[in-house]
């Protein structure tokens, strides 16, 4: 609830005694040009600026007094946003994958069917893209602790996968629980071809002949990753099927 909020700068009055009040669950947007307010108004309501003039509750909170209790409660996106110019890389990435993390716990509070595999399978592929392995295995863990409790199988063969790609970049770990990386991909495959995802299958099954490659299994691996990119027909542009076309470049004899 807004009421009677006014927000000045020098002799500009940018907010002049405004009133609104926004329910549960009701969608509102604030129209106006270029300078009448906008920003100022919902920059107040965010608790980022001060109003000299009136009071404001979201959720029940004084934007000012309650602002760390508030921040866990609402998003922001402001019209620009940037990471800060002297940020180092490690600290994006570490900005990012808390970002992730916080994500992933509160769609398991909400008890989402399907967005609680999607959110745990963000968070370990960036875990193992920055070289979290450990903890992209724990959550390649829940997100698939999740898939059993609530038979639901989105993105089950995408955590399959990224489980046997986080086993390999950690070897000093080694297979859990019986699987091995290839026991892994094998099981992603499986799962993308019973629910007839070609994408996934192909992902999985290049993930697959990197490993036999590897293990000098190249002919075979050629074979099995030519059979599913046969299938596809359109959209070559995309890279998994240019990481695909690559890979079965390299597989080629005398490569």
């Amino acid at each position: 609830m807004v009421d009677r909020v006014r927000k000045t700068y020098g002799k500009t009055v940018a907010v002049d005694s405004v009133s609104l009040d926004v329910a549960e669950g009701e969608i509102f947007g604030i129209v106006g040009p270029n300078g009448a307010g906008k920003t100022t108004l919902i920059e107040c309501m965010e608790g980022l600026r001060r109003p000299d003039a009136g009071s404001i509750r979201v959720l029940g909170l004084d934007p000012l007094a309650n602002a760390y209790e508030l921040r866990q409660r609402i998003g922001v996106q402001l019209q620009t946003a940037a990471l800060p110019d002297r940020i180092r890389v490690g600290e994006a990435i570490e900005a990012g994958i808390a970002t992730l993390r916080r994500a992933a716990t509160i769609w398991e509070a909400s008890g989402s069917r399907s967005g609680r595999p999607f959110q745990w399978t963000l968070l370990a592929e960036a875990c193992g893209r920055s070289e979290q392995s450990a903890a992209g295995l724990a959550a390649v863990a829940e997100g698939l602790a999740v898939v059993e409790q609530t038979g639901a199988p989105l993105f089950e063969a995408e955590l399959w996968r990224l489980r046997g790609e986080m086993q390999i970049a950690d070897r000093d770990r080694g297979a859990t629980d019986g699987e091995t990386p290839e026991g892994c991909f094998q099981r992603a495959i499986a799962v993308a071809r019973r629910q007839g995802v070609k994408s996934w299958e192909l992902r999985a099954t290049v993930s697959l002949a990197r490993l036999w490659q590897q293990q000098g299994r190249g002919a075979e691996a050629r074979q099995r990753l030519a059979d599913v990119y046969g299938w596809f027909t359109e959209g070559f542009a995309m890279p998994d099927l240019r990481d695909a076309r690559r890979l079965l470049a390299d597989l080629m004899p005398g490569a």
